[in-house]
């Protein structure tokens, strides 16, 4: 069965490039939201439960931790594995998301060639 994969992020290029790397692999099932308000409404409308969400950790309107708060509220993603993908360097800030998400940072840019087995490993490991 396929790992979910719900990627939510408000660059384009971003998430065309996660659908590459993602899609070379037929152990995923991918859908991509470009803000947390559209990662929310697919959640809410139930019938597809995501088993690993990576949330863009800067992103306008409802900003990644918000999102990521919103979600842990529903309990139909009690058992979903949540990653922060965040081009941040500033130590507090990623301090601050390792708080929310444990180990599961993923800076950008994205290293094309351990992305998909990240995303792998994220959906096998221990949630948050």
């Amino acid at each position: 069965m396929p790992v979910k994969v719900l990627y939510v992020d408000d660059d384009p290029v971003l998430r065309e490039i996660v659908e590459i790397l993602l899609g070379r692999r037929s152990d995923f099932e991918v859908r991509f939201m470009e803000s947390g308000e559209e990662a929310l409404s697919l959640v809410d409308e139930g019938g597809w439960v995501p088993d690993v969400i990576v949330i863009d950790a800067c992103m306008p309107g409802l900003d990644g931790l918000s999102t990521y708060r919103e979600m842990k509220k529903r309990h139909t993603l009690a058992r979903a594995r949540y990653a922060f993908a965040t081009g941040l360097n500033d130590p507090d800030g990623l301090d601050r998301l390792q708080q929310y998400a444990g180990a599961h940072v993923i800076a950008k840019p994205f290293d094309v060639s351990t992305f998909a087995d990240q995303i792998a490993s994220l959906a096998g490991g221990p949630g948050p």
